[in-house]
């Protein structure tokens, strides 16, 4: 397992009432293992957030054997709070996942975007992970 540290993008702002986006990315240059995690520091800002959508995908296929494996991606402190161990995809193509509904959270302190791989049976090399989020300036919870 090695941990990695994403990229944050575009600097997350939080203009109250607004919809905004965030982005990351991290090239790994080895191969991807089992339990590796890629962390993007402060993904989402401070002062009240609303996560409305989260998308994860790769330039290439992660996992390079028939059976590809799992991720799961979090805040920091909710391991798989964004989107439960979802397919890495089929073979030739990349990963796409999005996570949205009931899970997201309305954040009051700056926040992680943490991916975790599961189980990987042979991990490809150089690969770009990339991470999109939406979210609601302030607490859009309540209508």
């Amino acid at each position: 397992m090695t941990a990695y540290t994403g990229t944050v993008s575009l600097t997350p702002r939080n203009l109250t009432g607004t919809l905004e986006f965030t982005s990351g990315t991290r090239t790994v240059s080895g191969a991807a293992a089992t339990a590796d995690t890629i962390t993007f520091s402060n993904f989402y800002p401070a002062d009240g957030v609303t996560v409305r959508a989260v998308k994860i995908f790769t330039d290439k296929e992660v996992d390079t054997n028939a059976s590809p494996g799992t991720f799961i991606v979090g805040d920091g402190t909710d391991d798989d709070g964004y989107i439960v161990a979802t397919s890495m995809g089929t073979p030739g193509g990349g990963v796409v996942a999005f996570g949205t509904g009931a899970q997201m959270n309305v954040y009051t302190t700056k926040r992680d975007l943490v991916i975790t791989l599961g189980t990987i049976g042979t991990g490809a090399s150089a690969v770009t992970w990339y991470a999109e989020a939406l979210y609601a300036a302030g607490d859009m919870t309540q209508p």
